[in-house]
């Protein structure tokens, strides 16, 4: 009768399990683990020395390495060691490649992903702007009837009926500038950007030219000015949107706008566009460059809800970012940067 054999022996420290002899393990196990286990396989197949040497990355196992011999007394405790520093290679290798694999297959899912989104951005900039420009001229033809009404029937319109024209009218212009204001959200990606050498103090006084402010408002510029390279179309509807803001909410006696920069480290200029209006909650700091979001009524101050909206399209477009700091009653400071390359200062 052969030497019983505890179980224990085959097995070491590193998991691994080994027989010198599956004849004689055999003979030392049940009926029923003789039908199920690769002992079994293997001796029904002619091997005598068996070894199964786990393959672990860190706490895990990932699979297994068999060694099968058909001859007996092929192993020894040394070897299985040995092989056991080769199954930690081989799992950590196959664990690098299945993470390389697993990055590549989410860089094609976020490729994939961003490409949806970059076409579903086209179709709606596209689809914003058609609708806008479709849009005009209905409206332009219900402004100019509703007028025509108003001159033809001037003398005979009651008090009440004459409201119900001056409103239509006054709905007509909201209708116009929202409008407007949509064409110039949606044109910020559809249109190609041209960079050009500007006079940055030169383009905020043309602004502030075409804006017609009133002389009871105070504007505090900076006298030295960069001439940076980048696009006038979009630098002019940052400052445009952002002074025009800073009149409209505001309520104090005078008003007060100041405009200035500052260069910064990496060749990015901060403009900012200070005011004394009316502030803003620090809760509403994010949700005020969405579009169409507005913290007051029509009733209340004129407006479509988009030109911050505009103001950080523009700065994304320049590669830039817009924030803002105020608190209620305190007035209000945007901050805008964008790269402004090699500039230099100019003397007004």
């Amino acid at each position: 009768m052969a030497e019983p054999i505890h179980l224990s022996i085959f097995f070491t420290e590193g998991g691994s399990f080994w027989t010198n002899s599956t004849t004689r393990l055999l003979a030392t196990t049940t009926e029923k683990d003789r039908g199920a286990r690769t002992r079994n396989r293997c001796n029904t197949q002619g091997y005598e020395s068996v070894a199964l040497i786990p393959l672990s990355s860190g706490q895990e196992n990932i699979g297994l390495l068999q060694l099968n011999d058909s001859r007996p007394n092929m192993f020894r405790l040394e070897m299985i060691h040995n092989f056991e520093k080769i199954g930690i290679s081989i799992g950590i290798a196959v664990q690098r490649n299945k993470a390389a694999d697993d990055l590549e297959r989410a860089r094609r899912q976020v490729e994939a992903r961003a490409s949806a989104l970059e076409m579903a951005n086209s179709e709606l900039a596209q689809y914003g702007y058609i609708v806008s420009h479709d849009l005009r001229a209905p409206l332009r033809a219900i402004r100019n009837y509703t007028e025509f009404l108003h001159e033809d029937l001037a003398e005979s319109l009651t008090g009440e009926q004459k409201d119900y024209l001056d409103g239509m009218l006054k709905v007509c212009g909201e209708a116009d500038a929202l409008v407007e204001d949509l064409l110039d959200f949606s044109q910020i990606d559809r249109r190609e950007r041209h960079d050009e050498l500007i006079d940055v103090g030169e383009l905020i006084r043309d602004i502030l030219k075409t804006l017609k402010l009133s002389n009871e408002i105070e504007i505090v510029m900076e006298n030295k000015w960069p001439v940076i390279k980048t696009s006038r179309v979009l630098l002019q509807q940052i400052f445009q949107n952002l002074s025009v803001n800073a009149v409209k909410f505001n309520a104090s006696r005078p008003k007060r706008v100041e405009l200035g920069f500052r260069l910064l480290a990496g060749s990015v200029c901060e403009f900012f566009v200070r005011d004394n209006g009316i502030g803003i909650d620090r809760r509403y700091h994010e949700k005020i460059f969405r579009i169409f979001e507005r913290l007051h009524t029509g009733k209340e101050y004129e407006g479509t809800g988009i030109g911050l909206a505009i103001v950080k399209k523009s700065a994304a477009k320049l590669q830039g970012s817009v924030r803002v700091e105020s608190d209620p009653g305190q007035g209000s400071t945007f901050f805008v940067t964008v790269p402004c390359g090699d500039q230099e200062k100019i003397d007004e």
